[in-house]
């Protein structure tokens, strides 16, 4: 099918088959987009709940939705049924599904479990440099993505997720992060660890019925602090010569894509999976956030990402970021936010000069 018999198709399967409804919600500031969510008080809102509750999520919070192309047919888009278990693969949701829109239509993928991402770059990093360790001083250590500015008052920092930057909603502006991180050895006392303080952070909503679309937060660089901001690298050496573009506009699938992250360094892959709805995420604490437009990137040759890699910037094979690693799942598949909707609701841009 094409794209919008795709998109219709998705709408369906929310609808009819989830029982969600559409519902307005903020997309980034100023903007608001429909996603089908369960009815606040229905049955499906209950049985969500209740799963939290009992750190045992419902059928209904483990299977996401997005696009893939059919690898057999070109310029084809499959329906993509991402499952955080194997044992969902003929549950009633993804049968009805599947009987709805065809077998030939639709792409069971088992991901595992879906968890933020804690080591190739655990080291002091000076100048700093994409890919590094970092880390709010209560958190044991993610990637710092990439280096950017405030469009209104021109404030010099770094991009990388809430929950490396901003503990989870649990930071407050002005709190600082170090270089490495805590768990990579950083002595918080010690003024040469500081590299920054928390400036801005978009909060994770965690209520069931609640989604959300970036897992982002923005630094403030220290004064004096050298960084690289246009070099994609390790601490210790360089990746050839690629150097940060700017951001990429069009994101598909079967797209090849690379990134520097703290634990696994460089790897390479492609996008799998696009416009994912119902990414249901487990944080520390057994609490859970549902995600929405998301990308979807499995590695090449191996794990595109693994546990300290959060925050770690996705670009092309030639520099343009497309997104911000945040999540990833034990069968290989690694969750990234579009990168245009962080820097929107983080009113940044990402600077790639001195």
């Amino acid at each position: 099918m094409n794209l919008d018999g795709a998109k219709n198709a998705k709408a369906e399967i929310f609808e009819k088959v989830f029982r969600f409804e559409e519902t307005p919600v903020a997309f980034s500031p100023g903007v608001s987009q429909g996603s089908f969510l369960p009815r606040l008080g229905s049955e499906i809102d209950s049985r969500i709940r209740e799963g939290r509750l009992k750190r045992q999520l419902d059928p209904v919070d483990m299977i996401a939705v997005g696009f893939a192309v059919d690898p057999r047919r070109e310029h084809q888009v499959s329906l993509a049924l991402l499952l955080q278990s194997r044992t969902l693969l003929h549950h009633p949701i993804v049968e009805e599904a599947v009987r709805r829109v065809g077998d030939a239509e639709t792409r069971r993928i088992v991901t595992g479990p879906v968890s933020p991402r804690s080591v190739a770059n655990g080291g002091r990093c000076r100048p700093l440099r994409i890919g590094a360790s970092i880390g709010h001083v209560n958190v044991t250590a993610g990637s710092l993505g990439c280096f950017a500015t405030c469009r209104k008052e021109g404030t010099l920092g770094f991009l990388s997720n809430n929950h490396v930057l901003a503990d989870s909603n649990n930071a407050q502006a002005g709190d600082l992060i170090v270089q490495p991180g805590v768990e990579d050895g950083a002595d918080c006392g010690d003024p040469a660890t500081h590299v920054a303080r928390l400036h801005r952070y978009h909060p994770i909503d965690f209520r069931p019925g609640a989604t959300n679309y970036v897992d982002c937060a923005f630094a403030e660089l220290i004064a004096d602090v050298e960084h690289e901001p246009d070099r994609i690298g390790f601490p210790a050496g360089s990746l050839s010569d690629c150097v940060l573009g700017e951001p990429e506009d069009l994101v598909i699938d079967q797209m090849p894509v690379m990134k520097v992250g703290r634990t696994t360094g460089h790897t390479r892959g492609s996008v799998t999976v696009v416009s994912i709805d119902n990414v249901t995420t487990g944080y520390p604490g057994y609490r859970f956030a549902r995600f929405d437009r998301q990308v979807a990137i499995r590695g090449a040759t191996g794990p595109f990402s693994a546990r300290g890699d959060s925050g770690a910037l996705v670009v092309t094979q030639d520099g343009r970021p497309i997104a911000l690693l945040y999540s990833g799942t034990s069968h290989g598949i690694t969750y990234a936010n579009p990168i245009q909707a962080v820097l929107d609701t983080l009113s940044v841009d990402i600077q790639t000069r001195p």
